[in-house]
């Protein structure tokens, strides 16, 4: 598969890939797609269907009813059976369920050409947690975020208020935990830094400053 000009961002849960991504796609004119979103939708879709954790076949066939829609090159709606599910998606309900789905070997299977089809025109800064090492490995860029459990928590922290969703910081270090767990130790495309990626450590980091650095990264290697 080649693929140009594409920058693959990968990291844990509240590393800053959605915020960071964004920024170095509207810096270079780039699109960009946080292909959580996908995961998140099915997730979605498995608790409105109220659907059993073992049923497998039909929790992965409900990707069959996800499709995209660019409406720019940083606004993406995301449809479930023409149900946009946008607003839907940023909840700790999701949040506990997710790394669940996700870890489902057929649907990221199915998933994955999706994916793939999104990336294909280049052009496109994509963020997820397999994106350097399983979707587009072979990427311009790649470049894996990390931060604490702490500073992701209190990132979260403030995502959830804006919501309007009130808990505790120390419940939500905890579900980041469990999530890192979760991702880092599934059989199928786990959480890992591809051995080529760039590490960006952004605690002390501003958020201009980590999309300054990617960009810089980008250059050098185009």
């Amino acid at each position: 598969m080649t693929l140009s000009k594409i920058i693959a961002i990968d990291g844990p849960v509240a590393s800053g890939k959605t915020s960071v991504g964004k920024l170095v796609a509207d810096s270079l004119g780039f699109k960009f797609f946080d292909t959580g979103l996908l995961y998140r939708a099915v997730t979605w879709a498995y608790l409105h269907l109220n659907l059993s954790p073992e049923e497998y076949s039909l929790i992965s066939k409900l990707t069959d009813k996800i499709f995209v829609s660019f409406n720019s090159p940083e606004e993406v709606q995301i449809f479930f059976d023409n149900t946009l599910v946008n607003s839907y998606l940023r909840t700790p309900e999701i949040d506990q369920q997710v790394s669940f789905i996700s870890s489902i070997p057929e649907l990221r299977n199915k998933l994955l050409e999706l994916q793939r089809e999104i990336a294909k025109n280049g052009e496109i800064v994509m963020v997820g947690r397999d994106i350097g090492t399983v979707i587009l490995p072979d990427a311009d860029l790649k470049v894996f975020l990390m931060a604490s459990s702490k500073e992701r928590a209190s990132r979260r922290y403030q995502e959830f208020s804006q919501l309007g969703i009130d808990l505790k910081i120390k419940d939500i270090e905890e579900m980041i935990n469990k999530r890192d767990q979760n991702d880092s130790e599934r059989i199928y495309a786990p959480l890992k830094k591809d051995s080529s990626a760039y590490l960006l450590e952004t605690d002390n980091l501003s958020l201009e400053n980590v999309c300054n650095k990617i960009i810089t990264l980008f250059h050098e290697l185009i």
